[in-house]
């Protein structure tokens, strides 16, 4: 390239002039031209292999082996009555090995099963010109309650900041409440909350709004006090939320039973205004009480010994709990007595499965800021209780673990903790509903300790809703539907009997205005659903036997049919039998297509290798088996999942948008699979009884395949790889290795120290044991052979940092959460250590050293702060009213993220965005040396596996694994960020110019629309390389992202207003969104049902919303930087750096 980015020897040519299918297809020759030697070669044609050329030639009449162009053609025009094994893509060939499977007793639910799987394949429309986007499909279909609809009682607001409007719980209670039609709900959102004025605000008769992290809780307020509607929850009184002084004040005014406590101020007591000092004054609390609550000296106190605390004369001894006064504080500390051996736990907010961690240097009360003490309590059963009120006559109410007990946090597949519904007793009845009325908050969850048959509320946290519960939310649909029933009546009777002239003057009560910011559209790029581990072999053969399966081309040829792959295994048994190539070689060829010749996808790469003096004789012949890279079966539950997820979200916001949807797929398999499922979802339509519409799924190859334009830039950058995991070598400033961590090469040992050790334990297990027995269902058609086949694998990728490849720090990471999810019964057996099996301790003695005695490499790694946060960004608005601690006055509060921006990028870059966790993360490791400080939760430990210190190793290898992918496998697509552009152009371009163009098409169109991409992993990193790259206002600088798993996905969401200053008449604005998909900080702590479905992270905002113009200018501005080939040859350039794809 020149210093402008450009490359003077390539044309000019926009790839979306060109169709996807410009390949050149050469002749084919005669196979026996290109098998005959030529004279000066070493090869010569022997009696046997004249007899084995002989023996295969009635095969090959038959055989059908493809050209790249022609096996793209053929996968997008099959009939859906190719025989299995044909080689065009059909339902049957995709599972085929279901057939495979249920010899093996594998479980019917499995791999792609289902009959939305199977027609997911039978609707592709041919790929179309980028040039005729005018012809693309659209379709709506509304699936909505059979019966008559219902008249409209009034519209309902939901004021709240979109990460919590948009949350699960909420969109399905809020669409019980509209599938009738009796509501209609508008969606505040927050571009209208924090950009524009009240006045500006939509009306509604029914207000939801409440407080959460960015939110203007004042304006709010101001808004309810200038519309008048009816609000479920007051605002005002949100406001002793924020303090837990007011909170415990309030519950014993309310005589609601709580812990015994002592409390030291040393910020003069809580801040109350004015007007939540009246609203405390209407639920009856007096003047003079109020006045001493919020006008406190620092009470004298002291440690009267290492166990017992004395607060103006009253005394707590050990153990007692400290908690902040900040409601938002959630670093509350247990102290023990010295009696039971002392030291504390420190409680926080969860991080990834733990929300507490022992200490046992924590002895003594922090004397910088305000803290309440309470009497520890050793609860019922060893858990808490969380409770829900739904207005003061129903409470719902869940059981959980204590997180004192251990500290660890026990999630099911959808990321959420595992609790258990439990039934209130009579006092905590009139419990609830004290709490409710006080607060005057109908929707209000609060925690409960049971302590020996007694209740006791610890705290109050306001609006929440319970999460997964499809009874609950009917309930509380049907509470919230006959409240507002009877506000309506009082409205419309105000209505009716107020003069107008008095109705002129309370304009903002009775005027009407609508929604001013409407969602206008929106486009998605989507990464795949979960798939099997990609596998191959390469083979490399001379014989003239395999040069004859090219069938007389010179160029790479692919066979997929299950009859010609048969024909490949007779040629190998064949040439087996002759001793033509290497036995060793060919015995492994041979086992593995007998394996794996009926799985779905399995496919054979025939590339040539030309003589350099006679093109029209061929050398040898590269044979590449290829297997695996297929959906699984939990990815027709995440697909559907995303699919319905939005469809929720787009009915909420503007459901006119369903009316007109397009989606798009790139040819593979699995991306297709996606692509069909997610869509029926989006749809409204089921996936066990319908279908979608004949050709509405489009195949657009050139936009949404790889090509090899970035190929040779992508090489340059993996060259730059390999030497950073060598001893001593200095990573460059941009890359971002954690700064405390060792230096790669450190990591990268220690993995193959580990890999070493594991597999040494997993052939002693092969040896001595039954492994048939250790899981007997394999979901995904493996069995024990083929899982030791895959690790054995590794194990020789990973002998020695010096063999080493970094792209192969992928595949192990992959595998190792694939098995975690999948496989993880036999995971846990066949790594199984047994310290007591002498026979395989001194095996490993000898083999791996000291390695059984020694503790891990490092005691903290780093984990993402988004995903450290539940991947919740906090807003930087200073609308807040809410003062809490700085973060410089309390050291202990987890670092924030609200900082992390392009203006700050280049600052410090290996942590941005990054914290040093400790690894105490095990049941066993979390309470050591405290066994004696908290009750011990019967067998808890039992309930992982893997939180048995036996593990330790195991757990080491998949965290130092994560590691090295996080901070090494991203930089595949550049290191320097020209570089990242560069290649993200180069690969992602069309599709940007694609993306700009349906956004201007939906700004000009008057209808809402939705257009959806689906794609792998190579284009959602490319593309937002693109983005990040064009110096759009980014939230969240690039290397603060987390990993991008399966699902993974890119929004651009366009809104719309009425401008009068405009010529048109329209103004708009665009936010871009982020998923990070399908992802577990820890995969093997994930609790699993049958179906090893991992749930959809939401999407976050990458940015505020911003002007279309600024955004579209600001993309286009890059787009010259590089010049495309003038055909499109669709290639997979993405080596395994990249997992997934």
């Amino acid at each position: 390239m020149d210093g402008n980015g450009q490359n003077p020897d390539k044309m000019e040519i926009d790839p979306l002039d060109q169709g996807p299918e410009a390949v050149e297809v050469k002749e084919p020759v005669s196979p026996l031209l290109l098998s005959t030697p030529n004279p000066s070669q070493q090869t010569v044609t022997t009696p046997a292999t004249e007899k084995a050329m002989a023996s295969i030639a009635p095969m090959l009449e038959s055989f059908a082996p493809k050209t790249n162009a022609e096996d793209s053609r053929s996968s997008m025009s099959r009939s859906d009555s190719s025989p299995v094994g044909s080689d065009k893509l059909t339902v049957d060939n995709l599972h085929s090995h279901e057939a495979v499977r249920s010899k093996k007793n594998s479980r019917n639910n499995s791999l792609s099963s289902g009959n939305a799987m199977d027609s997911g394949m039978a609707k592709l429309n041919k790929t179309l010109s980028n040039s005729s986007s005018a012809s693309r499909k659209s379709v709506s279909f509304h699936k909505e309650p059979e019966g008559p609809k219902l008249p409209i009682i009034g519209k309902i607001g939901v004021c709240a900041m979109d990460t919590k409007a948009m949350s699960k719980p909420c969109r399905r209670i809020l669409n019980r409440l509209i599938e009738n039609g009796e509501f209609e709900t508008v969606i505040f959102g927050d571009k209208v909350i924090l950009d524009e004025s009240i006045e500006n605000w939509p009306t509604c008769d029914f207000l939801v709004s409440f407080f959460s992290s960015g939110f203007p809780l004042d304006k709010a307020i101001q808004y309810v006090n200038y519309r008048k509607p009816y609000i479920i929850n007051d605002l005002v009184l949100q406001k002793t939320l924020w303090d837990r002084r007011l909170v415990l004040a309030i519950l014993s005014f309310a005589n609601v039973p709580t812990p015994e406590r002592l409390e030291i101020s040393r910020d003069g007591g809580p801040h109350v205004d004015e007007t939540l000092e009246e609203k405390m004054k209407e639920i009856g609390m007096s003047e003079e009480s109020l006045y001493k609550l919020t006008h406190q000296e620092e009470p004298q106190w002291k440690m009267v010994d290492e166990d017992t605390l004395m607060v103006e004369g009253r005394i707590m001894k050990k153990p007692f709990v400290e908690k902040p006064v900040d409601g938002e504080d959630h670093n509350v500390y247990i102290y023990y007595p010295k009696s039971t051996g002392g030291g504390g736990r420190r409680l926080f907010r969860k991080i990834g499965n733990k929300s507490s961690e022992f200490d046992p240097e924590l002895s003594t009360p922090r004397t910088e800021g305000s803290f309440i003490y309470e009497a520890f309590m050793d609860t019922d059963n060893f858990e808490d209780v969380k409770a829900y009120t739904v207005g003061p006559e129903f409470c719902h109410a869940e059981t959980r673990k204590s997180p004192v007990v251990d500290g660890i946090v026990r999630r099911n597949t959808h990321g959420k903790e595992i609790r258990f519904v439990t039934p209130l007793s009579e006092e905590e009845k009139v419990i609830a509903r004290n709490v409710s009325a006080t607060f005057r908050q109908t929707i209000c969850g609060f925690d409960l300790l049971r302590v020996n048959g007694k209740s006791f509320v610890i705290d109050v946290n306001g609006f929440s809703f319970v999460k997964d519960n499809n009874e609950y939310y009917d309930k509380c649909a049907r509470i919230l539907t006959n409240l507002f029933i009877e506000a309506k009546k009082t409205r419309d009777l105000l209505k009716t009997t107020l003069p107008r002239s008095s109705q002129l003057l309370n304009k903002g009560q009775f005027e009407e205005k609508e929604q001013k910011w409407v969602l206008k559209g929106l486009v998605s790029v989507i990464r795949h659903a979960d798939r099997t581990p990609k596998q191959k072999f390469k083979y490399s053969f001379r014989s003239p036997l395999f040069i004859s399966l090219l069938k007389g081309h010179r160029e790479e040829v692919i066979i997929r049919a299950v009859q010609d792959l048969r024909v490949v295994l007779e040629t190998v048994k064949i040439a087996e039998t002759k001793k033509l190539e290497d036995p060793k070689k060919l015995q492994q060829l041979r086992l593995s297509l007998e394996k794996k010749m009926e799985f779905p996808g399995t496919k054979i790469q025939l590339k040539p290798s030309i003589n350099s003096e006679n093109p029209e004789i061929v050398d040898k012949v590269q044979l590449i088996l290829k297997w695996g890279g297929e959906p699984t079966h939990s990815a027709q539950f995440q697909t559907y999942d995303v699919g319905e997820q939005l469809r929720q979200n787009i009915k909420l916001l503007n459901r006119e948008a369903l009316n007109d949807v397009k989606v798009f797929t790139s040819s593979e398999r699995r991306v297709v699979t996606s692509a069909n499922l997610s869509t029926m979802a989006l749809l409204g339509l089921e996936k066990d009884h319908d279908s979608l519409p004949d050709d509405f799924l489009i195949v657009r190859k050139d936009l949404l395949d790889d090509s090899n334009a970035a190929k040779d830039l992508m090489d340059k950058v993996k060259k730059k790889l390999k030497p950073l995991i060598r001893q001593g070598a200095e990573a460059p400033p941009q890359f971002t290795w954690p700064p405390k961590m060792p230096e790669p090469f450190y990591v990268v040992k220690r993995v193959c120290e580990l890999m070493h050790f594991h597999k040494e334990i997993m052939e002693y297990n092969f040896e001595t044991k039954d492994v048939s027995q250790f899981q007997p269902d394999w979901c995904c058609g493996e069995d024990p052979q083929l899982f030791k086949e895959r690790w054995d694998k590794l194990f020789q990728e990973f002998t020695t940092v010096e063999k080493t490849h970094p792209s192969k720090i992928s595949e192990l990471y992959d595998t190792m959460k694939y098995d975690a999810l999948h496989n993880r019964n036999f995971l846990s057996r066949i790594f199984a250590f047994d310290p007591n099996d002498e026979a395989l301790v001194k095996r490993l003695e000898s083999k791996c050293g000291d390695l059984i005695n020694s503790s891990g490499l490092v005691s903290e790694y780093p984990i993402n702060i988004l995903a450290m946060n539940n991947f919740k960004v906090p807003h930087d608005n200073g609308n807040s009213s809410h003062m809490t601690q700085s973060p410089s006055s309390n050291p202990n509060n987890s670092p924030s993220i609200a900082n992390i921006n392009t203006s700050n990028a280049h600052a410090s870059a290996g942590s941005l965005g990054w914290v040093l966790k400790g690894t105490s993360s095990t049941a066993a490791g979390s309470s050591f040396n405290n066994n004696t400080n908290t009750k011990t939760a019967g067998n808890d430990i039992g309930e992982n596996p893997f939180d048995h210190p036996l593990f330790a190793r195991l757990r080491e290898l998949y965290r130092l694994s994560k590691v090295l992918f996080d901070f090494i496998c991203p930089q595949e697509y550049g290191i320097k960020d020209e570089e990242k552009l560069d290649i993200g152009l180069l690969t992602s371009l069309p599709l940007a110019k694609q993306i700009l163009s349906d956004i201007q098409a939906m700004r000009d169109n008057d209808a809402a629309a939705v257009v959806i991409y689906f794609t792998k992993e190579s284009h959602i990193y490319t593309l937002l390389n693109v983005i990040y790259g064009s110096q759009i206002p980014m939230k969240i600088a690039r290397n603060a992202l987390p990993e991008l798993d399966y699902l993974s996905q890119i929004g651009f969401e366009l809104y719309e207003a009425d401008d009068p200053h405009v010529p048109s008449g329209k103004k708009h604005s665009i936010r871009l969104s982020l998923s990070p998909g399908c992802h577990t900080q820890d995969p093997l702590d994930v609790q699993l049902d049958n179906n090893h479905y991992i749930g959809c992270i939401p999407r976050i905002s990458l940015t505020r919303h911003l002007d279309m113009d600024l955004v579209t200018q600001r993309l286009r501005s890059r787009f010259s930087r590089v010049s495309l080939p003038k055909k499109f040859t669709p290639v997979n350039i993405s080596s395994p750096l990249a997992t997934g794809i």
